[in-house]
């Protein structure tokens, strides 16, 4: 049987061409078989991210080296006339079009369905949010440095600045040959590493579609479907009608000319190649209308070429991935933020996606690994971004184009009506985006079911939880230490408060759990003896009174060290610090964000813990508000906020409590206003069982124990079901377990 090199053999040279894929085609290829291996083989993919993460690095490799060589080539090379030109008319025109692209991004924000979201307390949280220096982000005292820490917005203002010091400068040619040598060599790096796409893209696609839930999955539909609706409607649309609104160019006209060319772009996604394509459209166009066709076409073939190095619509509107992503990860961009985010994404995007993304995700504190899930989606966005970047330079052209022939007309009272529909019409889409995206994503609240129903992490010891506080006190005898009457009777008596979350706190199923349960079953367990749990209330006098009467050994449940209390009880080394933090509906987040705006405020009402201490140190810090006593955060989610308008809390203990309220938001108060100190009580005159407990409590640090328990009941880790992805190896074939 002949091999299936000697079967096309014979074949003509167009026939073979034919049958060999182009690089776009296996790209969709790879995405397909990376999915289907995703959702064959789940969690398994997982493995594969290393090839995916190594495909990133390479993708970004040559991103700056190519910025600063090609800018400074496309710039340097102009003539005055042309900087003139380009800089006046048609650097005019891409502020306009830049300008509506960013104004296309804030608007499809709002298509963003309200997701209700909350999560576990993170030590990330206490990291004071960097400062925005916007002259150290655009103006490099040092390039080399802006190149090495990768801050593209200086190294593209440095790289302009050069540019067009250039243009002008006897000799240049010489640099520019060297530049065009060495843009080419970059250039063939880059398609180098372009060819192993199809590899990137199958890991990438395989370890997404593996480890993604459906409702993650359901969520990326929301970046896709608002960045394809703002794409087709800046091309087909909204840029047609601006230039028929002002050259004699008709809407249909301008579609019917320049379709074959957006086909070509969609297909091949590469503008590149479709500049000849647009070139002859417009000449078309120009000659359809008995148009002077040499001098509009001069226009053309300057504008065209050196547009391209500039940001395109479609480049811009690639923008939208980052506030999705902070919606994705329920961080929603405030509008406030939107406008120093507009000027560093611009600057940045006069390099490439792969590296402008990765640095706002960055500066925005948003998780850069969700870089990766733009890699997978980029292979349908890439095509519909040809539409819009081509568009883009089919505008600029022909306006400029016109220009130079005379042939714009203003006509104010037609450009005011034709602004307001198309604006009208953007907002329309946006609406009609929300609602389909509403009725589509699933949008059920289960963390709180996560919280209500976690476990302990080992088997608890033998243990019995008491309503009340027993009537026989079980005294220790005159002269024994309390840990050995406690090894003697083989019962350890826990007091513990209810309703402190994640403290001590009560299950779905009514089992007593929290940190420090947890803590109490560890001690146990190493002791050998069971548990008795007696309730105290949250009154610290009660807690003081049970410790001094022996009515339990140690208190266990989040009781804050501080002098009012350990001046009459004894306590063990402070085993964790908590950090203060407010409580307060999701949507006043930003009111609450600085000191300098709470204090601020007029007629504000603080909750805070009933105890004299944080009462008098509170006052200092919020001299102008109302402070108002309270015994559990549960008062305040249950009340509506009707008492008060924020509450105080510890920032691990607020966000356990927003899992179940996920309409408040926890702001630790920056930079961290004060940390306070938590350990366990004794009664006075057990010296003894202190120093006990603080060598225990240091053993368990120094083995990994405490950090174990912290990171479950504190940090969530864990916390959510643990059951394996589906997959059709496990839950269709069952070939694995």
């Amino acid at each position: 049987m002949a091999d299936s090199k000697s079967s096309t053999k014979g074949l003509p040279e167009q026939k073979r061409s034919r049958l060999r894929l182009s690089l776009s085609s296996w790209i969709f290829i790879s995405v397909g078989l990376g999915i289907l291996c995703g959702l064959f083989f789940g969690e398994s993919c997982e493995r594969l991210r290393w090839i995916g993460d190594a495909f990133i690095r390479l993708l970004q490799m040559t991103i700056l080296p190519y910025i600063v060589v090609s800018l400074m080539h496309s710039i340097g090379g102009l003539t005055i006339d042309q900087a003139k030109r380009l800089a006046g008319r048609a650097g005019v025109l891409m502020l306009i079009l830049w300008g509506l692209s960013l104004v296309f991004v804030l608007l499809m924000t709002f298509s963003f369905p309200v997701m209700e979201t909350a999560s576990f307390f993170s030590t990330s949280d206490l990291a004071s949010p960097p400062p925005v220096d916007l002259i150290a982000l655009y103006i490099p005292t040092n390039p080399f440095n802006s190149l090495a820490n990768q801050i593209i917005p200086a190294v593209v203002l440095f790289v302009i600045v050069t540019g067009v010091a250039l243009i002008g400068i006897p000799g240049k040619e010489v640099l520019l040959d060297q530049l065009a040598v060495l843009s080419k060599a970059l250039t063939r790096v880059a398609n180098g590493v372009a060819h192993l796409t199809p590899v990137g893209v199958f890991a990438l696609s395989a370890s997404a579609a593996g480890t993604m839930t459906l409702d993650e999955f359901e969520r990326v539909q929301t970046y896709l479907i608002g960045y394809c609706v703002a794409s087709v409607l800046m091309a087909f649309v909204i840029m047609p009608f601006m230039i028929s609104m002002v050259t004699p160019f008709k809407f249909k006209d301008i579609l019917r000319e320049t379709k074959d060319a957006m086909v070509t772009g969609f297909s091949t996604a590469n503008l590149f190649i479709t500049l000849p394509l647009l070139t002859e459209a417009c000449r078309r166009l120009f000659q359809q209308y008995d148009l002077d066709e040499e001098e509009a076409m001069s226009a053309v073939n300057v504008v065209l070429p050196t547009v391209f190095s500039f940001p395109a619509v479609g480049k811009l509107l690639v923008l939208l991935f980052v506030p999705f992503a902070g919606w994705y990860v329920g961080q929603p961009m405030e509008v406030a933020e939107f406008i120093p985010f507009s000027f560093v994404g611009l600057l940045t995007y006069f390099g490439s996606s792969s590296a402008a993304l990765p640095f706002l995700l960055d500066w925005l504190r948003i998780p850069a690994d969700l870089f990766e899930l733009y890699i997978v989606t980029s292979v349908i966005v890439d095509r519909f971004s040809i539409l819009s970047s081509g568009m883009h330079l089919v505008f600029i052209a022909l306006i400029v184009a016109a220009l130079t022939l005379g042939l714009v007309k203003i006509r104010p009272g037609s450009i005011l009506k034709t602004s307001l529909a198309l604006f009208v019409l953007m907002i329309g889409s946006v609406v009609l985006v929300r609602i389909y995206l509403e009725f589509t994503i699933e949008q059920d609240y289960t963390k709180d079911k996560m919280v209500s129903e976690m476990q302990s992490l080992a088997d608890p010891v033998e243990h019995v939880i008491l309503d009340s506080i027993p009537e026989n006190r079980q005294v220790p005898p005159p002269g024994m230490a309390r840990l050995d009457h406690i090894l003697e009777r083989g019962v350890l008596r826990f007091g513990y408060r209810e309703d402190r979350l994640p403290w001590s706190y009560r299950n779905s199923s009514g089992e007593l759990v929290g940190f420090d349960i947890e803590v109490g079953h560890l001690l146990a367990r190493e002791l050998k003896v069971s548990l008795e749990f007696i309730p105290t209330s949250n009154d610290v006098e009660d807690i003081i009174r049970h410790l001094q009467n022996d009515e339990f050994d140690i208190l266990m449940s989040g009781l804050a060290s501080t002098p009012d209390v350990f001046s009459r009880v004894r306590f063990a080394n402070p085993h964790i610090d908590v950090h203060a933090a407010l409580v307060m509906p999701d949507h006043r987040r930003k009111e609450f964000s600085t000191l300098d705006k709470i204090n601020r405020m007029e007629n504000l009402k603080i909750g805070v813990p009933n105890r004299q201490y944080f009462i008098d140190k509170l006052q200092r810090i919020f001299p102008n508000a109302e402070l108002v006593p309270f015994d559990s955060l549960r008062e305040y989610f249950e009340s509506g906020h009707q008492e008060v308008d924020v509450v105080l809390a510890s920032a691990e203990g607020g966000s356990a409590w927003t899992l179940l309220y996920p309409s408040n938001a926890v702001v630790i108060l920056q930079p961290g206003t004060f940390i306070q100190p938590v350990g366990y009580p004794v009664a006075m005159n057990d010296g003894s069982m202190v120093d006990f407990l603080n060598q225990w409590l240091d053993l368990k640090t120094r083995d990994g124990s405490m950090e174990l328990i912290a990171n479950h009941w504190l940090y969530g880790k864990g916390a959510e079901s643990s059951e394996p992805r589906w997959s059709i190896i496990r839950d269709v074939l069952h070939w694995v377990d």
